[in-house]
C-alpha cells in the first residue's frame, strides 16, 4: 500500500541552509505534516498568490544541508502537499516556500518527529477467515451475533469496551463548497486494528477518496440495515459491530446497508 516517490533529479537541490527573503504582501504558511505510518509523511503548506514555484525545504534536525522538494497544489484555496519517506522516530525540519520574481518566500519552520515502527505488521493482523478475526479480537471462537444480554468478554457494556479503543487520526478528504480538500479525522477504533485502520485510510487519501461521514465506534444495538418501515428493529436485542470498534460506515448518505429483509426505501 505505500506509494514509491520517485524525485525528478532536476526538482531536487541541496541547500546548506533556507534562503531567506523579506516577506512583503503575501505569506507563505508550513502547516503540521499529516502522518499515518512509521515510513511516511505528508508536508503541507500554504501560499495565496501566484509564484512561479512551491517548494518545501526539507533534512533531518541534526543534518546541515535542506533538500529542495517541489511541492504539489491540490486545492484552489492556496494550499500545497508532498509525500516523502522518512525514517521511523526520527526528527525532521521543514518549511514551505513560493518562489515570487526570483527570491524565495520562506513559511514558518517545523520540526517534527516521525512516527515509531510498529512490531505488529499489518499483514500479520489482517486475517480473511472469520474463525480468526474472532479469536483475534474477542479470544474466542464465534459465527453468531453478539446479543446485549450476552456480549463477548470485556464487552458487556460500553465503559468495558471504551478500554479496547484507540484514537486514531487519519488524512481525509472532505468535501467543502463543492471541492475536495486534505484534513485529517480522529475516531476511536478498537486497538488490535489501528494499524490496519491508518493503512486503509491512508490508501483511500492517496487515491482522493471524498469522506463527507464516518459512523464509528458506539456502543448500540443494531440498527439500520435492520430497522423496518415503522423503524423498528427487526434483530432485537443484538449488539452492533460498532460496540467492539470493529465497523466503520463510509459516507452512509449514499453508500449504506442493506439486508434482504431492510425494508427502507432505497431510492
Amino acid at each position: 500500500m505505500k506509494k514509491i516517490i520517485c524525485l525528478i533529479i532536476s526538482t531536487l537541490i541541496i541547500f546548506a541552509a533556507l534562503p531567506v527573503f523579506a516577506v512583503d504582501e503575501a505569506e507563505a504558511i508550513t502547516l503540521d505534516p499529516i502522518q499515518t505510518e512509521s515510513c511516511l509523511m505528508v508536508l503541507l503548506g500554504q501560499f495565496e498568490g501566484d509564484a512561479e514555484e512551491y517548494s518545501f525545504f526539507v533534512k533531518k534536525t541534526d543534518d546541515i544541508n535542506y533538500r529542495r522538494l517541489s511541492a504539489n497544489k491540490y486545492t484552489s484555496q492556496g494550499r500545497y502537499t508532498l509525500q516523502i519517506d522518512v525514517e521511523p522516530d526520527t526528527q525532521y525540519t521543514y518549511c514551505f516556500a513560493a518562489k515570487v520574481s526570483g527570491e524565495y518566500i520562506n513559511g514558518n519552520e517545523i520540526t517534527v518527529t516521525s512516527i515509531k515502527e510498529s512490531s505488529t505488521s499489518l499483514e500479520s493482523t489482517l486475517n480473511k477467515n472469520t474463525k480468526d478475526n474472532s479469536i483475534y479480537i474477542f479470544g474466542e471462537t464465534t459465527n453468531r451475533r453478539y446479543l446485549i444480554t450476552d456480549p463477548p468478554p470485556g464487552y458487556a457494556n460500553a465503559a468495558e469496551a471504551d478500554k479496547h479503543m484507540s484514537t486514531v487520526k487519519v488524512p481525509v478528504w472532505k468535501i467543502e463548497d463543492g471541492e475536495k480538500t486534505p484534513s485529517t479525522y480522529s475516531f476511536k477504533i478498537n486497538s488490535k486494528l489501528e494499524n490496519n485502520i491508518m493503512a486503509v485510510f491512508h490508501e483511500l487519501y492517496e487515491r482522493e477518496f471524498p469522506i463527507l461521514k464516518l459512523k464509528t465506534y458506539k456502543y448500540r444495538l443494531i440498527g439500520g440495515s435492520f430497522m423496518d418501515k415503522g423503524g423498528r428493529i427487526q434483530a432485537n436485542g443484538v449488539l452492533s459491530m460498532h460496540s467492539f470498534g470493529t465497523a466503520i460506515d463510509v459516507n452512509p448518505s449514499v453508500n449504506d446497508l442493506y439486508y434482504t429483509l431492510d425494508e427502507r426505501d432505497r431510492t
